[in-house]
């Protein structure tokens, strides 16, 4: 678990039952009754087979087995280092890949699958050659009967029968965990993705019909959309063009000279450039707003403008006609800059987002470059698969031959030049500056023939060649993998678990226990995403219903490596500076403003100083708080208390957001209980966190609450400053208001209110 919570809490625990009956599971009985005397009941899944096998779980599908039983302990270290694309059995039928390939594990599946199968004399050539009885570059790895022995032959024997099972019970992986409720989970998502507190309405739909229907309308917001916006800018990068006119001059002037269409207008010069430098983005919201197939972020044979880049484009006049055929586009508010539309602009074959120039500048080339770059990013970020990691061994200069074209035929560079270059080829349209270019003399023939690992691009198919590259890739497991890897650190961020890879240390088992049940996790979910017709909401649906999201701790007593093992449990992360206001906003019904600014938003404010990025020298977010963003933090928490809580009792008693249960004429003396109750609200408003009346916080914060209305008792301090009267509140005679900021920049300030 990720930093337990300090504060036991008497809140309902959904045990990993509950896991299960949100997910889907079709096997089991769950029944939860929330009347006071909480019952779950969870009967376990069952497989309907009789086979028991070594491992973690009594059902164990052939990638797990594979995995555990036999990549593990005995291929990836008596095998693999032979049969890799830079060992001594390269050349052989059976290449083998690290965990730097996205789909590394399916891949090495099939290829000793096939090895399994293949016989001599009745036996199969794989375990022949691993004890030696048959002719092996390698030698004799094992002995008959041996432990690894055992370990193959068991795999021989499923590689020659039909699969024992599907999916995996990792049930009781999880039975230390306890997680978020529905209602702590609903909060948490719109708290997320929608930037607001959850409806009355919502909460009730969520009683009465589950998670699934509130779900399915959060994700139907605008704020969602642009939730999605800043996110993928987290992978993209592409807002590294969104200030002043930098995404307009990355447009061709000769082919689109309109581009600067709005004159001396600063302010159309600063819508159009942010729709230009967001065209990738918007793309990838436009595409999951309308429930479009997710592969159609690359496949996209359009692109999406609004009224002021499509001026730029030169796909309408100013008042909004078409000056093009088959344009398509009717905006009802030329100056509206969220009406965003399907748009095909003439001259260059579209293929999503990777032919949108922000991308293409994003990650620019060069004359010697040739697109590698933008090949590795391209891997990367579609097929999960991190080609600096490809080679397993360090570069030895004094072994190279730079005289004979190193990278087709030097092995200690073709390991990742072989996977890059074909890539690299199928950018070949698109010149240094991002502009639809194609070479007059083609390709580079001292380079690989464009196209991706084994499949080539041919003639006829150069012209639209990154249409080809994204058709190829959508099809491929690898972009699947991808896909629930970006939902997951959208909603976690967290990045997935790496395969572990030294059985050394002590922490191993743990780990590579972790692992793979997150392995099977995203295999499944990845399942239903393809299901789904690559629906990304699909994606956010299973993960906010699975404990990757909804843990919130975990049992007290559990050992280290027990804790190593639930690390990735719930998300415990540092807010954004962007989250963080919006959570504000939603908590306390008002802005942290500093002399006009929105001081998170505001770069030139502590936006940066946060953990803000600005997708250009700062392209990583922080992930705990230094000593700086600590101090912005206890200057918020005393700040937006001092407007929030005037502001708050400014409203209506039926209006309030942090203080519906009291007024200020409540005192520790004369109403108590009132205070108390006040306080269990806050909790929930601000922190998500449902205590008990007895429960020590209550009191602890009653007690602060108590202390600061008697110091206001034994001294005059007079009206509120300046900055704490809002909405009408502008005296404090009776000391309550400034109680209530004490207790209120106590919860801000919190561990529990600055993580997600």
């Amino acid at each position: 678990m990720k930093t337990p919570t300090q504060r036991k809490l008497t809140t309902l625990t959904i045990t990993v039952a509950a896991m299960f009956a949100m997910t889907g599971c079709e096997k089991g009985i769950f029944s939860l009754e929330i009347d006071g005397s909480d019952k779950v009941e969870y009967v376990k899944p069952t497989t309907g087979k009789d086979d028991v096998v070594a491992g973690p779980t009594t059902c164990m599908p052939d990638d797990r087995f594979f995995l555990r039983e036999v990549w593990a302990p005995v291929v990836s270290k008596s095998c693999y280092a032979c049969h890799n694309s830079q060992g001594s059995a390269k050349e052989t039928n059976l290449v083998l890949f690290n965990a730097g390939w996205g789909n590394y594990l399916q891949s090495n599946l099939d290829a000793l699958t096939d090895q399994a199968r293949t016989q001599k004399d009745g036996e199969s050539v794989l375990l022949l050659k691993a004890t030696g009885r048959m002719a092996h570059g390698g030698g004799q790895l094992m002995e008959v009967g041996d432990e690894n022995y055992q370990r193959l032959d068991a795999f021989i024997n499923r590689a020659e029968s039909d699969s024992k099972c599907e999916v995996a019970d990792d049930a009781e992986f999880f039975q230390d965990v306890q997680f978020l409720d529905f209602e702590q989970t609903l909060r948490k998502v719109t708290l997320s993705l929608a930037g607001r507190m959850p409806t009355d309405a919502e909460m009730n739909s969520l009683m009465n019909e589950g998670l699934d229907p509130v779900l399915d309308s959060v994700l139907t917001e605008e704020a969602f959309a642009n939730r999605l916006v800043e996110s993928f800018n987290d992978t993209l990068l592409t807002d590294r063009y969104a200030s002043g006119d930098l995404a307009v001059k990355l447009l061709d002037e000769d082919v689109y000279p309109n581009r600067e269409w709005y004159g001396d207008n600063t302010d159309m010069r600063n819508a159009t450039n942010l729709a230009i430098a967001r065209e990738p983005l918007e793309l990838v919201a436009y595409i999951i707003r309308n429930d479009r197939p997710f592969s159609d972020i690359l496949n996209a044979d359009y692109t999406v403008v609004n009224p002021f880049s499509a001026r730029s484009y030169g796909l309408v006049d100013n008042d909004g006609n078409c000056l093009v055929d088959s344009c398509g586009l009717s905006f009802a508010d030329m100056n509206d800059q969220n009406d965003y539309q399907e748009a095909r602009i003439p001259g260059a074959p579209h293929a999503g987002m990777i032919s949108t120039a922000a991308f293409l500048n994003r990650y620019p080339t060069t004359a010697t470059n040739r697109n590698r770059q933008r090949s590795g990013v391209f891997y990367k970020l579609f097929l999960a698969t991190d080609v600096l990691k490809l080679a397993d061994r360090p570069l030895d200069p004094l072994q190279s031959d730079l005289s004979n074209n190193p990278t087709l035929f030097d092995p200690q560079c073709n390991v990742c030049h072989d996977v890059i270059d074909p890539v690299a080829g199928a950018f070949q349209n698109f010149d240094d500056n991002g502009h639809y270019n194609p070479r007059e003399s083609g390709w580079y023939t001292d380079m690989l023939p464009p196209g991706i690992e084994k499949a080539k691009i041919t003639q006829g198919e150069s012209a639209a060649s990154l249409s080809w590259l994204a058709a190829k890739s959508t099809a491929d497991p690898r972009f699947v993998q991808a896909s629930v890897e970006h939902a997951y650190r959208l909603l976690t961020g967290d990045s997935p678990l790496n395969y572990p890879l030294d059985p050394s240390v002590a922490s191993y088992e743990s780990e590579f226990h972790a692992y793979e049940v997150q392995y099977e996790f995203f295999k499944q979910t990845g399942k239903r995403f393809v299901e789904s017709n690559y629906n990304f909401k699909t994606l956010i649906k299973e993960i906010v219903k699975s404990a990757y999201y909804r843990g919130r701790d975990a049992r007290e007593d559990i050992s280290a490596n027990r804790q190593l093992e639930l690390k990735s449990m719930g998300t415990a992360r540092l807010l954004t500076p962007e989250q963080l206001n919006r959570k504000i906003i939603a908590t306390t019904g008002a802005e942290w403003i500093v002399n006009g600014r929105n001081v998170l938003i505001d770069r030139r404010e502590f936006n940066l100083l946060y953990g803000g990025i600005d997708s250009f020298s700062i392209t990583q977010r922080m992930e705990s708080l230094n000593s700086v963003a600590s101090s912005i933090a206890r200057r918020m928490s005393n700040e937006q208390s001092c407007l929030a809580t005037a502001n708050d009792f400014g409203r209506a008693t039926e209006e309030r957001l942090m203080f519906p249960k009291v007024e200020l004429s409540d005192t520790p003396e004369s109403n108590p209980t009132a205070i108390r109750e006040n306080i269990k609200h806050l909790y929930w408003q601000l922190l998500g966190e449902k205590l008990e009346d007895n429960d020590p916080e209550i009191q602890r914060s009653f007690q602060l609450f108590a202390d600061v209305w008697q110091d206001g008792q034994d001294n005059d301090y007079g009206n509120l400053p300046g900055m704490c009267r809002a909405n009408g509140v502008d005296s404090d005679n009776g000391y309550t208001v400034r109680s209530w900021m004490a207790v209120v920049s106590y919860m801000l300030s919190s561990y529990e209110f600055l993580y997600e």
